[in-house]
Formats: structure tokens, sequence, C-alpha cells
């Protein structure tokens, strides 16, 4: 089997379906974005939060759309830090907040893989696509 990991075609399309899934997302929530049960540390969910920066940008070209993330506020307070430059385009949510069709995070990403058959090295290429394109290393 070939490995997938390096290869940009995939990775577009990935973003794609990512950026895709935030908006479909956003229309069930009367088009606000949120992150229900976000896990920071969470490799492809914090690809996925880039998709929905992505897409906040491009819903409000003249005002801010805010993205709401359901997670602890102990894990909120240190990833808005560490997002200082998009600090007033996201809200901590708490999770009874959060509208009842909003789909929870976990089963968009597993669709994704299993969409574009990224098994099994699904944490690699999420890892990679946030090293190449997100989040890349000082130095580099």
């Amino acid at each position: 089997m070939e490995s997938k990991l390096g290869d940009f075609n995939l990775y577009d399309r990935i973003m794609g379906d990512v950026c895709a899934n935030v908006m479909t997302e956003a229309t069930y929530t009367d088009n606000q974005i949120y992150l229900k049960w976000f896990d920071p540390n969470d490799c492809a969910q914090r690809v996925y939060f880039h998709g929905a920066a992505i897409i906040s940008d491009l819903f409000n070209q003249n005002k801010i759309c805010t993205i709401y993330l359901d997670m602890s506020l102990w894990k909120y307070i240190p990833f808005k830090i560490k997002n200082w430059k998009r600090r007033k385009q996201i809200k901590w949510v708490s999770e009874n907040k959060v509208p009842l069709t909003a789909t929870p995070i976990r089963a968009i990403i597993d669709h994704i893989e299993g969409f574009n058959e990224m098994q099994p090295e699904a944490n690699a290429i999420w890892q990679d696509i946030l090293d190449k394109y997100y989040e890349p290393k000082k130095g580099d």
C-alpha cells in the first residue's frame, strides 16, 4: 500500500472537505460556527479549527464572524492565548449553550477520514497538514 503522507493534492481535498463541512454545519446552527466537543490536543481537530477560521473569514468580510468553542474553560484559556491573532474571532461556550443540531467534531473528522481513505496513517496526515500549512515550527 502506497503512503499518502506528503500528497499535497490529498491535503487540498481534505481541507476542501473540512471547509465544506464547516459551511454545512453552520447552516444547521443559524449561520454560527460551533465546534462541539473541541479538543485542542487533537491534531485533526486543530486542522478543523483552521478550516473554521477560513470559513469565518469568508462569511463576514466586514465584521468578524465568531467561532464558538465548546471545550473545558481550562483548555480554552491557553488555546486563546496561543491563537492571540484570532482572539476576537473565538469565544468559549458551555456545552448546554451549543445548539442540539451541531454535530460533534470527531464524528465529522471520522467521516472525512473514511471518505478520503486516510487510515491507518490518518494522525500522521493531520499532523503533516498542520506542520506544512498552519502551524510551522520555528526555524522552518
